[in-house]
């Protein structure tokens, strides 16, 4: 009976356990019959646990079904596949995979083994996303920059502005967002800029906000920047009308020199997936707009008494 012996020799062996990528070889059936050391580092499981099973102890239901599908199509034709996927370390976490996969054919045109190298690309894509993130925050800040000087009304700078910000990624699900201007005397949110389709309902009921009701009111007492995970499972979010569907929030204070002036709402996906610095970066942004606010009050107050 034909059999595939990766390791005729001691140089093959050292090299192969000396790798960085992990190696993994299955028999025709699928079934593990070889791990290299770089495998238990990178996925978590011995050789003993990998041994005899399926690489679907690997599986992370993250992928889409489409990448086995084409793979083993692939694979069944002899040829060798090359994809990305994203695997489960023994752990429970995940990882971003490499993979090249290639068919041991014998002499007489029978597949003996399926060998595996993986490369975790983890790392290399959290680089790249960072990259992208402070691309992307650059250009948005610039945006907003740009549009808070050259529009004319408090009402068309204020919507001029938001429209930059809701090209962040995480904010691309409804386009929605809006702006509160804050009356500090009766401690009131006035309504006064929308981004998107909003409901009669919400216009006529959002449009005087009480300091302290509701998620803006909220974060115009506190001051402080709040992120709401979903509209119907959060509490402080006791607002809701006849058309919402589910959502998350991100509310920013706008604060000018340590005053507040006003309250910006993003909507974003439940369960916000945004990273470390997002409050840093719209809170910077909600600071540009506050300036931009008081400067224009300053200025339209002036034309008033020309």
């Amino acid at each position: 009976m034909e059999e595939f012996d990766l390791f005729k020799s001691d140089k093959m062996t050292k090299a192969v356990e000396s790798l960085a990528e992990a190696v993994i070889i299955t028999d025709p059936g699928g079934n593990i019959t070889y791990v290299n050391p770089a495998f238990e580092t990178i996925t978590g499981f011995t050789p003993e646990e990998a041994l005899g099973k399926n690489p679907r102890i690997l599986k992370s239901d993250q992928n889409p079904p489409e990448i086995y599908k084409e793979m083993w199509d692939v694979l069944l034709k002899g040829n060798v596949w090359r994809g990305q996927v994203i695997n489960k370390r023994k752990d429970g976490t995940f990882y971003h995979a490499k993979s090249t996969i290639s068919p041991i054919w014998s002499d007489t045109g029978r597949i003996l083994s399926y060998v595996a190298v993986q490369y975790e690309v983890t790392r290399e894509l959290e680089l790249e996303e960072k990259v992208r993130l402070a691309t992307e925050e650059y250009k948005i800040l610039h945006a907003v920059a740009k549009a808070l000087h050259e529009t004319n009304t408090m009402k068309n700078m204020l919507i001029s502005a938001l429209k930059p910000i809701t090209k962040f990624k995480e904010l691309q699900v409804e386009y929605k967002a809006g702006i509160f201007l804050a009356d500090a005397e009766k401690k009131e949110l006035h309504l006064t800029a929308t981004l998107g389709q909003f409901s009669e309902e919400f216009m006529e009921r959002d449009k005087v906000v009480p300091y302290g009701d509701c998620l803006c009111g909220i974060a115009a007492e506190s001051g402080e920047m709040l992120v709401s995970k979903n509209c119907f499972s959060d509490s402080r979010h006791n607002r809701t009308f006849a058309d919402m569907t589910a959502h998350g929030h991100y509310i920013v204070p706008l604060k000018s020199r340590g005053r507040l002036v006003g309250v910006m709402f993003l909507y974003t996906d439940e369960n916000p997936p945004w990273y470390e610095r997002s409050n840093e970066i719209l809170l910077s942004i909600g600071d540009l707009i506050a300036d931009a606010i008081e400067h224009k009050r300053i200025e339209e107050n002036t034309k008033k008494k020309i």
